[in-house]
């Protein structure tokens, strides 16, 4: 019983995102390398028969070049879309397309419980694999929520920081204030849950910003 849920075949496809990593670790860690394929495009997708699960994990759905047999025609495959983006036009476009779950990154919580529970749906998990992913869920949710809600300048800042370069001079680089940088870094302290400098490029690194 244990093995079951581990043996079966999924995929993982990353649509508009290269943050990816964590998803993957976090599947890597359920099921077994060899029935886990991590697919970069639709073509590579459609080319794969006899998946059990398929993840499309997407920051946004621009540009989504899907039809209804790259999906339609797994019927008994269970296809759970990842989103960033709670938007109702993502989630009617996705209802044209054979669908068991939208979960959304941003619900943490509630994503992580709903992914669960489905997986308990197919009735082949064991208690210790649930615990196993209760506790990944927990320790990684920042990695999850907060990193991906870093804007492009903030990631900037974090590695400006690293280097020891302090305000004055980080706001000549970015040709900005140095009121506008202690701003920006106190916004970065809320959304990393830290307090100062040496809090900050701790959870940067256990975030991989740096």
């Amino acid at each position: 019983m244990e093995n079951c849920l581990i043996t079966q075949k999924v995929g993982l496809l990353c649509y508009n995102t290269n943050n990816n990593n964590e998803l993957c670790t976090l599947l890597y860690s359920i099921f077994q390398r060899e029935n886990f394929y991590h697919f970069s495009s639709w073509k590579e997708l459609r080319e794969e028969e006899n998946l059990n699960i398929i993840f499309i994990y997407a920051e946004n759905l621009y540009n989504l070049e899907l039809n209804n047999s790259t999906l339609h025609s797994r019927i008994k495959t269970r296809i759970i879309w990842i989103l960033n983006d709670k938007s109702e036009n993502n989630i009617i476009e996705l209802c044209k397309f054979g669908i068991h779950r939208i979960l959304f990154i941003q619900d943490f919580k509630d994503w992580s419980s709903e992914l669960l529970r489905m997986l308990q749906d197919t009735k082949t998990i064991s208690p210790k694999i649930i615990f196993s992913l209760f506790h990944y869920f927990h320790k990684h949710e920042l990695s999850f929520l907060n990193h991906s809600h870093l804007t492009q300048r903030e990631n900037q800042l974090i590695q400006l920081i690293s280097e020891g370069i302090k305000n004055q001079a980080i706001a000549e680089i970015l040709r900005i204030s140095p009121l506008t940088v202690k701003k920006q870094i106190h916004n970065i302290h809320k959304k990393l849950q830290v307090r100062n400098r040496i809090a900050l490029l701790q959870k940067a690194k256990e975030l991989g910003i740096i």
